[in-house]
């Protein structure tokens, strides 16, 4: 009777705590699904907004062909392999079905200022990403690596015009005093290719010099370390071992920064001259 009484007495407190089991169920289900149709409307909106970025280059590309061909057709493949593209300008107002435009001094412009702004940020911007993760403290590594994003995050038309007020004018002063007689039709005032190499380096450095840290410092440092237990000197430990590992992440940072380095016009317009003109070296 006894076990009757109390099977009896506990079968509610048992069916009350059934339902609560039951209610917490249902909230882990409803949570669950609250998360699963969040997780798919933000999946769907980031998929939406890659479609619409790579629809918007697309048609970029669309416009800029549209525009161009008109061009290529007209001068064939002249327009890539021949000069003159400012002397037939100014004749092009004058006889538009003669004139034939080249856009050989503009393509090689561009691609020698990015050859030469990489030659200069990988070697000098790969000193300084090692020098900052090996050999600089704490208190002065964190500091240059905050000024150095800061840096990446200048626009590119402040580059251009620090460039112009201040490396126009001091390569201005090292131009030789015959360079008018050899060629009467450059102003010699300081924009040159030289100028243009120099102001770009110091506009994608900083971005280099960003990614690079990060591949360094992803190195395992249980690495380094054996290598310094074997009796490998800490420089040639980076060079062995460190920079090896390291070179995926080092080769990404030159390709973004001559993807950065090919798409800038405003900055290198400001110093470089603005002119067509094949350089002579």
């Amino acid at each position: 009777m006894d076990g009757e009484a109390t099977a009896v007495v506990e079968a509610p407190g048992g069916v009350r705590a059934g339902a609560r089991d039951r209610r917490g169920a249902n909230r882990i289900d409803l949570m669950s699904g609250h998360r699963e149709l969040s997780e798919s409307v933000v999946e769907n909106v980031l998929r939406a907004a890659t479609l619409f970025s790579g629809l918007v280059v697309v048609l970029v590309a669309l416009f800029v062909l549209e525009r161009g061909v008109p061009a290529i057709l007209h001068s064939g493949w002249d327009f890539f392999a021949a000069t003159g593209w400012d002397v037939d300008l100014e004749d092009a107002w004058s006889n538009p079905l003669g004139a034939t435009f080249g856009a050989l001094p503009l393509v090689a412009g561009s691609v020698l200022t990015t050859l030469g702004a990489l030659i200069l940020t990988t070697g000098v911007g790969l000193g300084c990403s090692i020098a900052l993760v090996e050999f600089s403290p704490g208190w002065l590594r964190r500091p240059v690596e905050a000024i150095v994003q800061l840096l990446a995050g200048i626009p590119s038309v402040v580059f251009g015009l620090v460039g112009f007020t201040l490396l126009v004018p001091f390569i201005g002063r090292l131009v030789p005093a015959n360079a008018a007689e050899v060629a009467p039709e450059v102003v010699f005032d300081g924009q040159a290719l030289l100028t243009a190499v120099l102001v770009l380096s110091f506009m994608i450095m900083p971005f280099f010099v960003s990614v690079t840290s990060d591949a360094l410092r992803a190195v395992p440092r249980s690495l380094m370390d054996g290598g310094r237990a074997l009796g490998l000197t800490h420089w040639r430990a980076i060079t062995k071992i460190q920079l090896p590992l390291a070179l995926p992440g080092i080769i990404a940072a030159v390709v973004l920064s001559a993807a950065r380095a090919m798409g800038e016009a405003i900055a290198l317009s400001m110093v470089a001259g603005a002119l067509a003109l094949l350089p002579s070296f």
